[in-house]
């Protein structure tokens, strides 16, 4: 009896470890967020003023265990007759043995305050499916509680606002109103846990006819133990080349160089890796990787500088 329960206690912590490092992982989608910003604040549907479509992949790069992937496509179509915009996007996360696939439906309001100055509401409906797929166990409990854990559909709603002019934009947001399914191996049950709220803003620079400069403050605020804080700067040269650097308070950092190569189609290619992660010891990875490919005609593109970045 006894070596059974301590290989069940054993097994059980190595998922918890799994679970810890999924969450940690997730997170970094927010490190490059002008090319995933109506996730995170719907308010930012259709502010770039043109049709636009993303596709991106991120993969981790592996020493030992535990691979993450993300594959995502998001698309975003603006209405100016009626000031709406709406959006659509799925992200599909896979870590080890568990895999989330998210689907957000958006659409925004935008407020003409002024000749240059906006003020855009928006409102995010989210389904996430989730699929845990755990080997057989030999304990009932643990089984019944892994097989719970298979095709789980949650629903949510997110809001949030953002007030924008040509060079500068301020936004704040509720990405999930309803609390957010996570589940608990150690107590074998499925519990809930509130999300952010979150608050960015950034500003345009001309440095000089070809050189454009934004810093960019975001934070991320759910409590004391889980608050994220990003500084990020960003680069734009002639409109053709980006280069954006980003850091993480004592958690990440990422590089992205963006290549304008068509009028149409812009190409990403960016480094990140998790500190905390290497600092704590519970991953071995040499970082993730991703490639972003998006589409946008530049030429139809509206007069907020922030969204060339």
């Amino acid at each position: 009896m006894k070596p059974k329960i301590t290989l069940i206690f054993i097994f059980s912590y190595a998922i918890l470890g799994n679970a810890q490092q999924y969450n940690e992982a997730e997170r970094i989608e927010y490190s490059q967020y002008m090319y995933n910003s109506f996730t995170v604040n719907p308010g930012m549907t259709g502010i770039e003023g043109t049709p636009n479509f993303t596709i991106n992949y991120r993969s981790e790069l592996l020493r030992d265990f535990n691979h993450y992937k993300r594959e995502s496509a998001m698309f975003s179509l603006p209405s100016k007759r009626k000031n709406m915009a709406f959006g659509f996007s799925i992200i599909n996360d896979e870590y080890d043995d568990m895999q989330h696939t998210y689907f957000d439906l958006a659409t925004a309001y935008d407020l003409k305050l002024n000749e240059k100055a906006n003020l855009s509401f928006g409102i995010k409906f989210r389904g996430n499916l989730l699929d845990h797929r755990f080997p057989e166990s030999n304990s009932q409990p643990l089984q019944d509680f892994y097989n719970s854990l298979v095709n789980r559909f949650v629903f949510n709603i997110g809001a949030g606002a953002v007030y924008s002019n040509d060079w500068f934009f301020v936004g704040l947001s509720v990405p999930s109103f309803l609390n957010t399914v996570h589940y608990d191996i150690s107590e074998l049950q499925v519990d809930t846990r509130q999300l952010p709220i979150v608050f960015n803003t950034a500003y345009v620079f001309l440095l000089n006819n070809d050189i454009s400069f934004m810093p960019m403050f975001y934070t991320r605020i759910q409590n004391k133990e889980n608050t994220d804080i990003d500084i990020s700067t960003n680069f734009l040269f002639q409109d053709k080349f980006g280069l954006n650097v980003v850091y993480r308070l004592d958690d990440h950092y990422g590089v992205f160089a963006n290549f304008q190569i068509l009028n149409a189609v812009m190409i990403s290619l960016g480094y990140g890796n998790q500190t905390s992660l290497r600092t704590e010891g519970l991953a071995a990875n040499d970082g993730i990787v991703q490639i972003t490919l998006r589409y946008e005609n530049v030429l139809k593109r509206g007069g907020k500088l922030f969204t060339r970045f």
